[in-house]
């Protein structure tokens, strides 16, 4: 380095470092204020890997979800009975296996943005709630879609994915014209998500009599409860890391102790259910 000045030789010049990226990184989204005395990182909350990523997840797990429950309730499409117990069991299981997790989500938001990502992003918290919101409606439509199309409706959902798509782009447009920002995105997936379970639900109520607040109204009351005992009591405990992940597993353990409490017989008879019904399936298929 080059000198400009004369060097104090009581105060030594500070070391250069041995190794310096070249490479410039993305500046932080606009809506996040850099702390006033923070070192310049150039890093960002969602990289354009981590972006492609998480669109990608509600596709794939609705593909998932499709490639199973499609040909189940195709062959059961005539028997109306079969199709709602079915649909009752895929619904509340895959509530009961996620609520949870999105409800700690939601509670250690804070937490997870300081400790994980650094203070910096703080204010990308409610981008957090919203995404968190969205992928609690994912599987729920995505087990409702197929279970539709299994019942010979595949034009009513050929629209409703194309006003789906149309929307979830206008509204996102329409937000960032406004000044909305960085939130845009999250809050365009959440309004067409719930659209869309609005419109799906009585559909699939209509048709096959699947009841959707029946199958996922415990999962989604105790995933409240817990994530309110997160929220006020555990989050302001939460100081580090280590302890993030102590409350969190806390909090699932406390959900999966009142779940058992308040519904273990029904937890029973489902579960053998569903292992004779994966029985008999296996029976049932032709050897090749």
């Amino acid at each position: 380095m080059l000198a400009t000045g004369p060097l104090d030789p009581a105060r030594p010049p500070s070391p250069e470092p041995r190794f310096r990226s070249q490479i410039p990184g993305p500046a932080p989204p606009a809506d996040v204020q850099r702390q006033p005395d923070s070192h310049p990182r150039p890093y960002r909350f969602w990289s354009h890997c981590h972006r492609d990523k998480l669109a990608q997840q509600p596709l794939i797990l609705t593909q998932l979800v499709a490639r199973v429950s499609l040909p189940a309730f195709s062959r059961i499409q005539d028997e109306r009975d079969a199709v709602a117990r079915g649909a009752h069991l895929a619904i509340k299981w895959t509530c009961l296996l996620t609520f949870p997790f999105f409800a700690i989500i939601v509670a250690f938001a804070a937490p997870i943005a300081d400790f994980i990502y650094g203070p910096a992003w703080s204010d990308a918290v409610p981008v957090l709630y919203l995404l968190a919101a969205n992928a609690l409606l994912v599987p729920i439509n995505g087990l409702l879609t197929p279970i539709i199309n299994a019942l010979g409706h595949s034009g009513r959902l050929l629209a409703l994915a194309a006003v789906w798509a149309i929307a979830a782009w206008a509204i996102a447009l329409a937000l960032v014209a406004s000044g909305a920002g960085f939130a845009a995105l999250a809050v365009a997936l959440v309004v067409t998500q719930v659209a869309a379970l609005l419109y799906l639900a009585p559909l699939a109520s209509r048709l096959a009599g699947v009841n959707v607040a029946r199958a996922a109204g415990l999962p989604a009351v105790l995933a409240f409860a817990v994530g309110l005992i997160a929220w006020f009591g555990f989050r302001p405990l939460v100081t580090n890391l280590a302890l993030l992940l102590v409350f969190a597993a806390v909090s699932l353990a406390l959900y999966a102790v009142a779940l058992y409490a308040l519904d273990r017989h029904n937890l029973r008879d489902e579960a053998r259910g569903v292992l004779r019904l994966r029985g008999s399936a296996h029976k049932s298929v032709p050897p090749s």
